[in-house]
């Protein structure tokens, strides 16, 4: 039987896609801290370009690669996009800074050791699968 040489190399990125055991706490710290909505942005931004070089398509799980969305661009558009959700109700600016505090919370809290750090890339990674997957 022949195998494929990439599909290994495949199998064993299927486990990227999950989130650590203490992401959704650490998210909720992030988002309910003082910082100025316009910081956590810029750090999420920070993140995006910092790790756009790591996010090679081939690095992605296979269902993922087939689909050929790039991880910065869905997650630039998440920040971009942010603002236009929900800007109803009593007091529609709160309501549009909170949503850009989520998605921007969210984001910094895949943050796992040292800048660059390869636990940092994989959280990113299941993250943004995790919001792809929602789109679908």
């Amino acid at each position: 039987m022949e195998t494929d040489s990439s599909s290994s190399e495949n199998s064993s990125n299927e486990s990227v896609g999950t989130l650590p055991d203490d992401f959704g706490q650490t998210a909720v710290d992030i988002f309910v801290r003082e910082d100025a909505p316009e910081d956590l942005i810029a750090r999420a931004r920070e993140s995006i370009i910092r790790y756009r070089e790591a996010f090679s398509i081939k690095l992605l799980p296979s269902w993922y690669q087939k689909c050929k969305a790039k991880p910065d661009i869905i997650f630039t558009c998440m920040l971009d996009y942010a603002r236009m959700l929900g800007p109803e109700g009593p007091d529609p600016k709160n309501i549009v800074e909170r949503s850009q505090r989520y998605v921007s919370s969210a984001m910094l809290a895949c943050r796992k050791g040292p800048s660059g750090s390869r636990d940092t890339f994989h959280a990113m990674v299941a993250l943004v699968m995790n919001w792809f997957v929602h789109f679908l």
